[in-house]
């Protein structure tokens, strides 16, 4: 596969690759594309990468744009946790020439309380409660301008392995999503996690498809070098099966490629 759109690097307090080490893993294995998308979350007590840190983080974005030039297309991105939390924050990020901003739910909250998404599981959280209160929070973040994706969005299958849905309420979120011109990714983490599905699948793609959904992205997810890249091949195998085109997105503009070949052409974002 010649890109990964979801990669994060040591301005991640997560990850354990720097740019530099993800760069020169990328080129081993025959990439193209390459975005590093470093959370940006409040939920937890990890340290993001905050917005007094960003001019770090474009700095050696650029150092790596020259030192791999002519080999990698590297995209400046950004993970966004909560966004539906935290509006004035993701205003502020805007401002910033990051190419691809991605919308993700990890901490969710319901009457009872809070919980990672990773985590729910094991502090308890039953199958049904964790998916009530994720997808009553995904439903939200559908409705918002400003993402140009939405990463793993059936994220709670990683720990659960199992898939848990409304029929209607998923009809309303892919047809939200694709109302205000967001993606979906492609995400393989759970397949190296213990799990056997992409995030999303076949089932989930099926709803988006139907809403009108067109193209995805596809991300490792990687925090390590070893992660780059993982099963990817397959995730464009799922998407080319269920009709759907790939695409990476290079200052908020969508650019079609090829499932194996280099970028073909550049569309609106409201394509």
């Amino acid at each position: 596969m010649n890109m990964d759109l979801h990669v994060h690097s040591t301005f991640s307090s997560d990850a354990r690759a720097s740019m530099q080490q993800q760069c020169e893993r990328a080129v081993q294995l025959g990439m193209r594309y390459l975005c590093f998308t470093d959370h940006m979350d409040w939920f937890t007590h990890d340290r993001p990468v905050c917005f007094e840190g960003l001019d770090g983080y474009f700095r050696e974005l650029e150092r790596v744009r020259k030192a791999f030039a002519g080999r990698l297309v590297i995209l400046a991105g950004a993970e966004f946790g909560e966004p539906h939390r935290h509006e004035k924050k993701l205003e502020q990020l805007l401002q910033y020439p990051f190419d691809m901003v991605m919308g993700s739910l990890h901490g969710i909250a319901d009457a009872q309380g809070t919980a990672l998404v990773h985590t729910a599981k094991a502090n308890g959280w039953s199958l049904e409660r964790t998916y009530r209160a994720y997808w009553k929070e995904m439903e939200i973040i559908s409705q918002m301008d400003g993402l140009d994706v939405i990463g793993h969005l059936d994220l709670p299958v990683r720990s659960y392995h199992e898939l848990c849905v409304e029929d209607a309420q998923m009809h309303r979120i892919m047809q939200n999503l694709c109302k205000h011109h967001t993606l979906l990714e492609m995400n393989t983490s759970a397949l190296r996690k213990g799990g056997f599905t992409l995030m999303p699948d076949l089932p989930l793609l099926s709803y988006y498809k139907e809403a009108g959904g067109t193209h995805v992205t596809l991300g490792s997810d990687a925090h390590t070098v070893w992660e780059l890249g993982n099963d990817l091949n397959r995730a464009a195998q799922t998407a080319d099966l269920c009709g759907l085109k790939l695409c990476y997105i290079q200052q908020h503009q969508r650019r079609e490629v090829e499932m194996f070949g280099p970028a073909t052409f550049a569309m609106p974002s409201n394509f």
